[in-house]
């Protein structure tokens, strides 16, 4: 027998109502983890340089329809009754700018039905972790990069992000190697490729005005595509009652929005960047390190005698002096926030070039 899908709920002052007047008390779970990478082979297991991304697929991401009854009937079984459901940008557009990838999108709506027909409500996760998964997690697509002269396929030897997929030994039985700690992805948002990315994307207009991408500032040019994404989305569910509504952008970072240029993060001097474990990039260090020079960092670690994250060490970033930037290009803000002197050494231009805008 067919289960009816869920009452559409209301709001009344800080509680859920369905159409009886009820309060509604919402039990949800994650689906799930592995919706961030392409099906069937683009877990972090496989190695990959991430040159197949135009071509990849992401429809049987959390799982194939013909399994969903059964996974859906389990969730719902348990005792839940919401389903955080998560897609990716990526996942929508990742063939080219405004190419929607069709069977993705009618693939991610029939999930969404059947949801319904099990009785679940359902929030859409539009998610990302570190920018894109050719800088350590998932999110945008990869002809972004592209369109800005950037290289991905040399992040890793740059240093420019810290990714598993260059980073990790496949031949090496251990799951847990020390070139690739546990959890060590989330340093990327200090890295140079989320610094670069995260900036343009939330302040291109103020510290990026001359970089344009088909006649528009990147900004404009990023968050439309990313929020024409998400309409696509939208556009196939939206008459369902059982769906609550949409999850924005998970976890975004700032870039290097409010930094100083050659601000390193080695202590609490900056309270909304606490100091973490890691290399401790300046945006000046970011910068000069990917446009392809070796930069000596500070290495923090947590120091038992101050019961504090301190320095305890130097790291070289990028040995191999290497650039991810293609030919004729450079990075967005080289002659605004900083540039290179007559002896080829970094120097700021304006400290507070990402601190004000506009008088702000």
């Amino acid at each position: 027998m067919e289960t009816p899908g869920p009452d559409r709920l209301d709001i009344a002052g800080h509680l859920f109502m369905d159409r009886q007047g009820r309060s509604v008390i919402l039990r949800g779970v994650n689906l799930g983890g592995d919706c961030k990478v392409p099906w069937p082979d683009g877990g972090t297991h496989h190695p990959a340089d991430f040159s197949d991304h135009r071509d990849v697929s992401f429809v049987g991401r959390p799982f194939p329809i013909d399994e969903a009854d059964e996974h859906l009937g389990r969730i719902r079984h348990w005792g839940f009754n919401c389903l955080r459901l998560l897609t990716t940008w990526e996942a929508v557009e990742h063939a080219g700018p405004g190419e929607y990838d069709i069977d993705y999108l009618d693939y991610y709506a029939e999930i969404c039905r059947l949801a319904g027909e099990h009785g679940l409500y359902l929030f859409v996760d539009f998610h990302q972790d570190v920018w894109s998964r050719m800088t350590g997690g998932d999110g945008a697509p990869g002809w972004i990069f592209e369109l800005l002269g950037m290289d991905f396929r040399q992040f890793g030897r740059a240093d420019a992000a810290h990714v598993m997929q260059y980073q990790y030994d496949y031949s090496n039985p251990r799951a847990n190697q020390p070139q690739y700690p546990s959890m060590s992805w989330a340093h990327n948002y200090r890295y140079p490729a989320n610094g670069i990315m995260w900036t343009l994307f939330f302040g291109g207009r103020d510290f990026a005005p001359d970089t344009r991408i088909d006649g528009r500032n990147a900004q404009d040019y990023l968050q439309g595509h990313y929020l024409a994404a998400q309409r696509e989305i939208g556009k196939r569910i939206s008459h369902m009652d059982h769906v609550l509504g949409f999850g924005t952008l998970n976890e975004p970072g700032r870039g290097w929005i409010g930094r100083g240029v050659s601000q390193r993060i080695t202590s609490d001097n900056l309270p909304a960047e606490p100091a973490i474990p890691g290399p401790a990039w300046s945006p000046l260090d970011a910068l000069y390190c990917v446009s392809g020079h070796s930069v000596e960092l500070p290495m923090m670690d947590f120091k038992w005698q101050k019961l504090a994250i301190a320095p305890v060490g130097l790291w070289t970033a990028n040995p191999d002096n290497q650039t991810i930037f293609v030919d004729g290009a450079r990075d967005p803000f080289r002659g605004l926030a900083w540039d290179l002197d007559k002896s080829g050494r970094p120097v700021v231009i304006d400290e507070d070039w990402f601190r004000s805008a506009g008088g702000h």
